[in-house]
């Protein structure tokens, strides 16, 4: 989704869920005055990462957001914690070892 928003616009933020049958999004008031208001929501139907992404793209576009900030959801089941052993490592080097031993196990 890189490209569709940036953080030029400062007058709403965006929502976005992706789910199995399409991509829910929603807009919420920035600006001092109307801050968390909710200004509009709406579900794209769309089945297939390159659906969804066409669909959020001409939504993106229709509604002229292409400026706003972007927010995404993650469900609770969409997540898998892993608990990984400390590597025997310096301090120094021990962010990069578990950055290498994730990369191993994706």
């Amino acid at each position: 989704m890189l490209g569709f928003f940036a953080s030029n616009n400062k007058h709403v933020r965006v929502g976005v869920d992706f789910m199995s049958t399409g991509v829910a999004v929603a807009v919420v008031a920035a600006d001092k005055l109307k801050r968390g208001q909710l200004q509009s929501c709406e579900f794209l139907a769309a089945v297939g990462h390159t659906e969804q992404a066409k669909a959020l793209h001409n939504w993106v576009s229709a509604k002229h957001l292409q400026n706003a900030e972007c927010f995404s959801l993650i469900a609770r089941h969409d997540v898998q914690l892993l608990q990984l052993e400390k590597p025997a490592v310096e301090d120094a080097e021990l962010l990069q070892a578990v950055s290498w031993k994730i990369t191993d196990l994706i």
